[in-house]
């Protein structure tokens, strides 16, 4: 039960949070700025409630000037590792890596200088992309801007900046990744929310809809509701491997449901197991002992993954039920 509430933890911050799931997958981490600062704060909630000593960051650059330098998102990668932040003061995006067991940020780059008014912060669900949006204000010219991840140095990844819509609003505000994949653009006075399709694509491949989401006569705002970013990682076939070259393998295979892991590590060690569908979705999960035969005899026949967790990581495999 709360025992406590409205607890001030750290005054002046930006309006920036965000938040992200701890590598044991049990407890989350939630992150914030501070005002006239470079400091992050990573405060780390469990079972038990929130540990008021946060893990505070002096990197990047200082969040400081006018009021309005203070508004934009603050995001984490769906798998935990990379963060963004709008910083208005330099007009620029900076770029970091997060560590998801400690909570410690170290900076990686900026990409800029963008024209004023920088909001809005994105990133594809497998963390390749980023998407900045840039409004107006005074002028039907808004823009969507794409950074591919993967480009290579901090230079190569913002020499890959490319613009993939301009819109007719004269104010465009928050991007939010969705469970089916898509990422959500808030247009300020609009009936319709914009829509980011395929936004692992580069380029306008990405396609970009405008007036992709109905609001059902409803207005949207500047802002969309904050998510664990977590929710989003959507596990990527590519990403499987069926051979035991990771030091693990299932035993045997396929099989009925009901199977082994086999690894290389101590013999009272504990695994996790976490069977999803082809597509991502959690389907069930159980804890298991080394040499201890794991049974989702009640899954029907098929292919799913199967992530093994051991020591706060993991890796995927393809499981074959027949």
């Amino acid at each position: 039960a709360v025992t406590d509430k409205n607890i001030p933890l750290i005054t002046p911050v930006t309006e920036k949070i965000t938040a992200v799931r701890h590598s044991n997958y049990s407890h989350i981490w939630v992150l914030t700025h501070e005002w006239n600062s470079n400091s992050f704060y990573a405060y780390l909630v469990t079972n038990t409630g929130l540990n008021l000593t946060p893990v505070i960051s002096q990197v990047g650059s200082n969040h400081t000037g006018v009021a309005g330098n203070s508004v934009g998102q603050l995001k984490f990668s769906p798998r935990g590792n990379r963060l963004a932040i709008i910083n208005r003061n330099i007009n620029s995006v900076e770029l970091f890596n997060f560590n998801n067991q400690t909570g410690e940020i170290t900076f990686v780059g900026a990409l800029g200088p963008l024209p004023i008014n920088i909001y809005g912060l994105e990133f594809d669900p497998k963390g390749s992309r980023l998407y900045v949006t840039q409004y107006a204000g005074t002028a039907s010219n808004s823009n969507i801007y794409q950074y591919n991840l993967d480009a290579g140095s901090i230079n190569d990844i913002n020499n890959s900046k490319t613009v993939v819509a301009t819109t007719t609003d004269y104010h465009i505000g928050s991007l939010q990744l969705a469970p089916d994949g898509k990422i959500y653009l808030a247009r300020r006075e609009s009936n319709y929310l914009g829509v980011i399709n395929n936004p692992s694509n580069l380029g306008t491949s990405c396609n970009y809809v405008n007036n992709g989401f109905y609001l059902n006569g409803k207005k949207s705002m500047f802002g969309l509701p904050s998510f664990i970013q977590s929710t989003f990682d959507i596990l990527d076939i590519d990403d499987v491997r069926v051979d035991n070259q990771d030091g693990y393998s299932i035993y045997p295979s396929p099989n009925n449901g009901f199977f082994q892991i086999i690894g290389t590590d101590s013999e009272n060690c504990l695994y996790k197991i976490q069977i999803f569908s082809i597509n991502g979705v959690l389907l069930s999960e159980k804890d298991i002992e080394k040499g201890e035969y794991a049974d989702f005899t009640y899954l029907s026949k098929g292919t799913y993954i199967a992530r093994i967790w051991n020591n706060n990581k993991f890796v995927n495999k393809k499981l074959l039920i027949i």
